[in-house]
This record gives C-alpha cells, structure tokens and sequence, in this order.
C-alpha cells in the first residue's frame, strides 16, 4: 500500500468514530489506485482493508494510529513505545495444567516478569488462564507474550518439566493414507473413523491423545502433551472426480485457477436481477470458459456468483465481476468500481433529539432532509433513518453509505441541558475499582445481592455521574450515565460465588466450562427444530453419563437441541445443534386421505343391505379389513405400501358384500319407515287413542303392500318380454 497519515488519538485502546473515520478515510485518499472497496477500522485501531476482489489486508495499530504519551505530552508513535524493547530474561513457572493455571502460578508468573524487568516501565502484567501474558508499559503499549514464554508443565510421560518450545505438535507426522469420501463437505461417520484411525496407526509413536475429524475433513490432532495440530482437509481426504472417476487431491482444486475474460451484464435492479440477466450472466461465464471444467453457476439476485467445478471446489465472484447498470444521469453503464457510495457528505447539522434510542417521525425526517439539503449533488435517492438515529443512505446507483448515529444526531446533557454528542461520551470512561458481591447462586441472584452490587459500584464511582444501575439475575449489569450512554459489566466482573468443593469464593477466570468434554452420542431426531420431551432427556443423559468427570451440575437442552450445560461452579458451556442431534432420515410422506375416507363409509355399509343380508364369511371378511384399516390410520410409523394394501384389502372386501334386498325387506322397511313418521307424540298426560288412528294406518299399510306386489309383478312382465 502507498503511505499514509496516521492518526493521533486519545484513548488507543477506545478510538472516537471521527478517529475511526479519518484512519479510514486517510487509507483511501492514499490508495485511490488500490481498488479499495472498504475499510474497518476496530476500537484499538486494528484495520481490516478489503479489496475489489474480496481479498483482504490487515494493519497492525502501530501502523495506523499513534497517542500522546502520558509523561511529555508529545505525540508517541507505536514504532517507538516502550512495548518494541525485549524483555530481560526471566523464569518460566512449571504449572500443573496449562490450560488453566491458579492464581498462585498466574501471580507467580507476573512476579518473575516484573522483577527480571524492573528498568522496563512496567505498569502491569496481566496472566490469562492458559499463560497467555499481556504486559502493559507506562506508555500505555502492550506487548503479548505466547504461553510458550511464560510457563512449562509436566511431561505426561516422565513427570519432568516440558516447555511448550518443545511441543509435540511441532513435530512432523508420518505419511498416512488419505481416505476417499463421497461427499467432501459431509464425511459420514464411518469416513471420519477412517481418518482418525488411518493417522493413528502411521503415528504410534507421536503420543497422539485424540484426533477430531469435521464433516468437512479438517482434523485436529491432539497430543498428550496438550499441544494440538490442524491439517487441512487436502491432506486427509481425496473423493471421486466427476470426470474421470480417479480420486483427486484438494491440492489441486480447478477453483484455484483463473477464470478467462467474460463479459458483464448490464442489468435494470442490481439487488434483484431477472431470471434472464441471471442466465445471461451464467451463460457468459461458462461460454468464455468452456476450458475450466465449470459443472455449476449459481448466481444470486444482487449479482454475487458461486462457480461449482466439476472437482466439487468454488469460486465466489463478487458483483462487481459480473454485472454493470444504466447510470441514473447519463443512462451508461455505471460499474460498481466507480459506486457513488464512496463518495464523501457535505458537512450537515446534527438533529438534537430527545431519546436518542427512539426518534420521533418528524425527528427522523429532520435527519434525512438535513442530510438532503446539504447534498444535493451526491445523487441520493434515499435516507432511511433508523430508530437510535443510525442512518442508511441509498445512492442512485444503488449502493449505500451507513452513517453512525453520532454523525446524525445529539441529545440533551442531562446536567446542564446542552447537547451532547456521542463523541464525548460518559459510557466511554473507566470506572473505579469497586468491590465483587460473594453470591450464592450466580444464575440467580437475590434481590439484596443485586443491590450490593448497585450499591457498590455507585459508592466507588460517585464521580462518574451514574444514572443508574440495572444488575441482572446472573450478575451482568447494565450502568447507564446521565448523558444516556450505557456500560455493560460481565459478571465476572461483580460478584464471586462459593466454590462447592472448599466453600471459599471461586472467581470466573477460573472456570470449569473451559475444560473440554468427552465425546458423547448424539441423538437422533424426528424434528431438528422442535425435540421432544424424551429426545431432550435423551442428550442430557449422553452428556451427563459420557462426563461423569466433569462436575456438571446441570443440561438444558433447547428445542432445536442447542444445549447449555452449567458446571458446579456456575460457568456455562453452549454446545451447538450440530454437535449434539442427528435428523432421522425420514421417507416420502405418506398419503392416507383416500384410506381415511373409505374408513368413513363403514356407518353407512354397516346400515346397507348388502352388508345386513349378506353372507357371515363377507360380513367377517370386510370387519375384519375394516379393523386392519384403522389400525394403518393410527399407526404413525405406517409406510405408504401399508396404506396402500389397507385401501385395496378394504375396498375388495366392501366389494364382495353379497346381500340382496327381498320384497319382506322392502315392505318391512316400508312399513317400519311409515309407521315411525306417522306416530304422533303424546302430549303429557294424554292416554294413547287407539281407534280410528289404527285402522287408517292399517289401511296405508295394506295399501302399501299392493302397491309393492303390483310393481314386481309388472317388472317380472317386463323382463319377461
């Protein structure tokens, strides 16, 4: 990259936004020719560029930034902070588990470093858990040393002292034999297995303790010295060429190589391309590469493009490769290399605002028609103004500038009743060190052990203008100050808890969800996205039972079956989904409509005369089927071939149902029918009349009866001719 300015800020470890932006903004004036197509610059000045092409670049913060130093005043580069001197040489602490030292080796750790170093301005040494150091000189650098520097542990084989210079994962394994896969981004079971064992077997004699393979074939190596190695999955596994049929190595994947020219498509929405400027951009690139062994182009609807080669590798190609669009003005074609997005605002009035976490609608407008007004030749279609004020503004070309909302917006000082802006926050200072609350169960903490808490971070910062102090059940809380801005506290950072072994209070540096667990079964699902009851229970018990080890105190299992598992001493482990249920597989659904509704005829066949005059061997013949069909209904686990022979058994044995209507039938059925709608109903206390009533339906009766006899009698004529 060409040089560049850099910044000179306040708080290097807390950049203000406009520090931010000018770091930026100085990288971009200075490599205008570089292609850059954004840059990120974090809270330490760490800054991520990234390019036209997706690639990217980062810069340390001695590249970026410098500060005042503490003692002249005078602006201090990185290249010249206390941090770039060596140390002296000082002693290693032999620890008993280096992932997770005590207190005593972490304190006996800092004091070996500071009394070799007495003439190196040291302001503090802080000792991470796996002897990570950070050392902090009076400049405000840091200098960071690998756990390698700082501590040794016992070797597992004879007991003596092993620095992690000379670790077991700096050797170099023997040759084993890749496995072929046929699927590189899912490896079954049995194909990890295969790895695994393949590794082990050509290195017996490494002091391999455990080898982790991923579905896509990256494996981790662990040894028994605790130190690990990482092979990519092109040194574990080969799978079958589309091509050829021969295995091939990811050593030589076709997306490694270079596309040929192709032309890009001018399009009319470039966030939402039609299925024909799809095809088009799919076309160009396979016609112009009919030599790159392309199997796929998938191509998205803002333009972004996943080349699939015949190998099973991909290429991802940015927009800007592959489509262009009508310029608003002048109706040519605009690349997204030339995006008015890039282009820096005219200076515009900050909106002062009530609550700065909920604009009002016509707070809202103000920011977007200040905006406007004062750009008026930048080509903006569109202001959208969030609700904390964070603005996204929409060029005519379509792409987007975000805007903080401390470039948009001010509120009142609570104090004095004058605006504030978010550059000068009160959130941002450092708070005095207060006293942590000894709790009795940190997930749930007492209402009298919250107020301890609030009572004694108020109590030490009485200068910090604290509006208040929201502590949550598990002991995170929220400080928010009177010019509204807020500072979260992790719970590690107010209050202790007994450890349940010694009863003394155990902080959370030292906790026990950083222990790995041991393997354990994943269970097998019908429905990823909602276990239930007993598939929760389930991984809960492989858990427990897999690592009766490891103090766990509790597994809450959600219902897509991510799963927190809470240790003895408070700390949490989150295991993701994909590391604790497996889907069942599961066949084509099954159909049972049709069955369901020949089941629904049974009233009416067991009413019909061919089943009530029919033979005993059909009638039991079609209950029978009857019963079989229901039992298919009510089984959930039913196949469609089940279903199927339960219709066709049912509709056959309906089918076969031999009764006949007979004339006494037909008539007592009649005459039943007739005599049930004539019957009057007696009213209450009225005596049955049985004289003139009987005789007339007597008299409908036999009337009925010849009736009946006259018709068989013509049809029998009928037929009969």
């Amino acid at each position: 990259m060409n040089a560049f300015d850099k910044v000179e800020v306040q708080d290097p470890d807390k950049l203000a936004d406009s520090e931010k932006n000018q770091v930026a903004e100085n990288i971009k004036k200075a490599n205008s020719d570089k292609h850059i197509s954004d840059v990120e610059v974090k809270d330490n000045g760490r800054t991520i560029v990234t390019f036209e092409d997706g690639t990217q670049k980062e810069l340390d913060r001695s590249e970026t930034i410098t500060y005042p130093d503490h003692t002249s005043g005078e602006a201090l580069t990185f290249d010249d902070a206390q941090a770039d001197q060596s140390l002296n040489a000082f002693d290693k602490v032999e620890v008993q588990d280096p992932d997770k030292l005590a207190d005593s080796e972490k304190n006996q750790v800092a004091e070996n470093i500071k009394n070799a170093n007495g003439d190196k301005h040291i302001a503090d040494v802080e000792v991470k858990d796996n002897g990570r150091t950070i050392v902090t000189f009076e400049d405000g650098t840091q200098k960071e040393l690998d756990r390698s520097e700082t501590i040794s542990y016992p070797d597992h084989t004879s007991g003596e002292a092993l620095t992690f210079n000379d670790a077991q994962a700096d050797q170099s394994l023997n040759n084993f034999d890749k496995v072929s896969v046929s699927d590189p981004d899912n490896l079954t079971d049995s194909e990890k297995n295969q790895v695994a064992e393949n590794i082990k077997n050509a290195n017996s004699d490494k002091h391999i303790a455990d080898v982790e393979v991923k579905d896509n074939g990256r494996t981790i190596v662990t040894f028994e010295d605790g130190t690990q190695k990482e092979l990519d999955r092109s040194e574990t596994i080969t799978y079958p060429d589309h091509t050829l049929g021969e295995a091939l190595t990811f050593d030589d994947a076709q997306a490694d190589q270079s596309l040929n020219n192709f032309d890009k498509i001018s399009v009319s929405d470039p966030d939402n391309l039609t299925d024909s400027e799809k095809n088009q951009v799919a076309e160009n690139i396979k016609k112009s590469n009919s030599d790159k062994h392309i199997a796929d182009v998938e191509v998205k609807d803002n333009g972004r493009t996943i080349i699939t080669f015949e190998d099973g590798t991909q290429k991802e190609l940015d927009r800007s490769e592959t489509i262009t669009y009508p310029d608003h003005t002048s109706g040519e074609a605009l690349t997204f290399d030339d995006a008015q997005a890039d282009q820096s605002l005219n200076s515009f009035d900050k909106v002062e605002v009530s609550d700065p976490d909920k604009l009002t609608g016509s707070e809202k407008n103000q920011v977007a028609e200040n905006i406007k007004n004062a750009n008026s030749d930048k080509h903006i279609a569109d202001v959208e103004v969030k609700d904390n004020g964070r603005t996204i503004i929409t060029f005519e070309d379509g792409t987007q500038k975000e805007l903080d909302r401390n470039e948009t917006i001010t509120y009142p000082d609570h104090t004095s009743g004058e605006a504030l802006t978010f550059d000068d926050a009160q959130a941002e200072q450092s708070l005095n060190d207060f006293d942590k609350v000894s709790v009795s169960d940190p997930d749930n903490l007492t209402d009298s052990e919250k107020s301890q808490v609030a009572e004694n971070i108020k109590k030490s910062n009485s200068d910090k203008h604290i509006a208040d102090v929201e502590v949550k059940d598990n002991g995170r809380t929220i400080i928010t100050f009177e010019d509204g801005t807020q500072k979260e506290l992790d719970r590690s950072e107010t209050i202790t808890y007994p450890d349940h072994t010694s009863g003394e209070a155990l902080t959370f540096d030292d906790a026990q969800a950083e222990q790995s667990l041991n393997d354990f079964d994943k269970v097998s699902v019908s429905d990823p996205d909602k276990l239930t009851d007993s598939e929760k229970n389930q991984v809960a018990e492989n858990i427990k039972k897999s690592n009766g080890d490891k103090h766990i105190a509790d597994v809450e299992v959600k219902d897509n079956g991510r799963t927190i598992i809470t240790f003895e001493d408070g700390t949490q482990k989150e295991l993701t989904p994909a590391q604790t249920i497996v889907e069942k597989l599961t066949e084509t659904s099954v159909n049972k409509d049709d069955l369901k509704k020949e089941v629904a005829k049974k009233d009416q066949i067991h009413t019909s005369v061919a089943y009530v005059n029919g033979s005993a061997v059909n009638k039991k013949a079609y209950d029978e089927a009857l019963a079989k069909a229901e039992a298919v209904l009510a089984d959930e686990n039913a196949s469609q071939e089940d279903v199927d022979a339960a219709l066709a058994g049912l509709i056959s044995a309906s089918q076969k149902l031999d009764g006949k209507e007979s004339p006494a039938t037909s008539i007592s059925k009649s005459s039943i029918t007739t005599q049930k709608e004539k019957k009057p109903k007696l009213e209450t206390n009225q005596l049955p009349q049985t004289g003139s009533k009987e005789s007339t339906a007597s008299a409908y009766g036999l009337g009925i009866v010849a009736l009946a006899f006259a018709l068989l009698g013509f049809k029998k004529k009928k037929d009969e001719e």
